[in-house]
């Protein structure tokens, strides 16, 4: 097997494209596509799933977002207003970006887009996705400083460094859009692109746009990985130390056990897992799509617009199924998310009897003016 072809094909999409590009149903999607009743009802269905599960990511990511801000044990961690940051960017992307572009996949096929509407449009969703990815990144880096460089990790948790950090993700997508935005150059530009029918960053075959789409996407995900796949090793191997450490004060005096720092590495290595599984589920519902290009053959998506759609469906789930992975491994999100659900139930049971009590106390005006209102004589 030729390892580096599937390496190529991972990333660069020209060689699908320009078959796609040929095609008669694609030649030209900024006119309207004869709509298909299969195909209708199909995409109609991804467009309903990709809309409800983004819904349930900004229910989600909101309850994240106010976990980590508000609930001690979370709000401690050096990183928690990173981790908030990355949370409500997830917020936005989940009611801006992904929507915006299942609508834009939905459309386009059946009713046709302005071209020049992606220099706006895929400009705007590019940033969200791009300063996600960095974000994420960023706490990762954080949380590996935290890890290799304990001595040096304080001036990492001052509140300008914390807000510089979070600005960086900002910065860096800005300067990698900024080229294709202003048509700099006419070396790239927003096109709007004939499978998926998104507006990305091109033309797909020029290495400048190649090395902008792995910059924003690609290279983010694939640090994070790696700074948390170190962490845990590191994470893991303290552990250990520590375990004998305790063995050893064991057989000296029980006494001293208590004070092993082992709870603190402990949670640690939990935050870093959780981080750890969210990173990963990133990075393969990012990698479907040209993994998925890069096994079937051609005529798969030549003339099938579901099938293409559909395999963006992981991708534009990826912020929704954050929080899940949250939950799953981290028993503090548990029990924080139990008591702000909780806060929130009380909040809206304590609010519907002053609601009642303000009801019946303008009833009571009202009757009472009713009541004394002055006679008139004739």
């Amino acid at each position: 097997m030729d390892y580096f072809n599937i390496t190529s094909k991972l990333l660069q999409y020209s060689y699908i494209i320009n078959h796609l590009n040929n095609s008669p149903r694609y030649s030209n999607l900024s006119r309207p596509v004869e709509p298909h009743v299969y195909y209708h009802k199909s995409v109609l269905f991804w467009l309903s799933i990709v809309l409800s599960g983004n819904f349930f990511g900004i229910l989600a990511n909101s309850v994240i977002a106010v976990t980590t801000l508000t609930y001690k044990p979370i709000r401690t961690c050096s990183s928690s207003s990173l981790i908030a940051h990355c949370a409500i960017l997830d917020i936005i992307r989940s009611t801006f970006a992904y929507p915006g572009a299942s609508l834009l996949g939905y459309l386009t096929p059946f009713y046709g887009f302005p071209v020049g509407g992606c220099r706006y449009f895929g400009g705007m969703i590019s940033l969200i996705n791009y300063t996600t990815n960095w974000a994420y990144c960023c706490l990762a880096g954080h949380r590996l400083c935290a890890t290799i460089l304990p001595h040096h990790y304080r001036f990492l948790i001052r509140t300008r460094s914390l807000i510089s950090i979070n600005l960086l993700p900002w910065i860096i997508s800005i300067i990698l859009l900024a080229l294709p935005f202003f048509e700099a150059g006419s070396m790239v530009k927003f096109v709007l692109t004939a499978p998926w029918s998104s507006c990305q960053v091109g033309p797909l075959d020029a290495a400048a746009a190649m090395a902008i789409l792995g910059l924003g996407t690609y290279f983010p995900c694939a640090l994070c990985v790696g700074c948390y796949v170190t962490i845990l090793i590191q994470a893991k191997m303290t552990a250990l130390r520590c375990h004998s450490i305790g063995i050893a004060v064991n057989l000296i005096n029980t006494d001293n056990i208590s004070s092993s720092p082992q709870p603190i590495h402990q949670r640690r290595y939990e935050m870093c897992r959780m981080l750890f599984g969210s990173s990963l589920w990133t990075l393969a519902s990012t990698l479907f799509l040209p993994a998925a290009l890069s096994w079937f053959p051609d005529p798969f998506f030549a003339d099938n617009y579901p099938a293409q759609i559909f395999m963006r469906l992981p991708q534009y789930l990826a912020s929704a199924f954050n929080p899940v992975v949250f939950l799953l491994v981290s028993n503090n999100y548990r029990a924080g998310v139990k008591i702000v659900v909780a806060r929130c139930c009380r909040l809206s049971n304590t609010m519907a009897p002053m609601e009642n009590i303000r009801l019946r106390r303008y009833s009571v005006r009202t009757d009472n003016r009713i009541t004394h209102r002055p006679q008139i004589v004739h």
